[in-house]
């Protein structure tokens, strides 16, 4: 629990620095739980337009082209969903 709690810290000064200079309001939530099941119930209760999540690619061949959190968002949400390759 405290590397999770310390890469959150880190994350908000990120977002906090990334905010300021470029002029944006960006709010950063944690929820616990299965993390596809949790983005998209956490998207829908909250009425997003949009979710915009992070690709990793994996080793097998289904999970090299999509990834499986991104999968199932992007299949179950209610929303449009943007998947971001580093």
């Amino acid at each position: 629990q405290a590397a999770a709690d310390s890469f959150l810290e880190g994350l908000k000064n990120d977002l906090a620095e990334f905010s300021t200079k470029y002029g944006l309001e960006i709010d950063l939530y944690s929820v616990a739980g299965n993390p596809s099941k949790t983005i998209v119930s956490y998207a829908k209760e909250n009425n997003f337009d949009l979710i915009v999540l992070g690709h990793k690619g994996h080793s097998s061949l289904w999970g090299s082209s999509l990834g499986h959190t991104a999968d199932r968002v992007s299949e179950h949400a209610h929303c449009s969903v943007l998947l971001v390759r580093k």
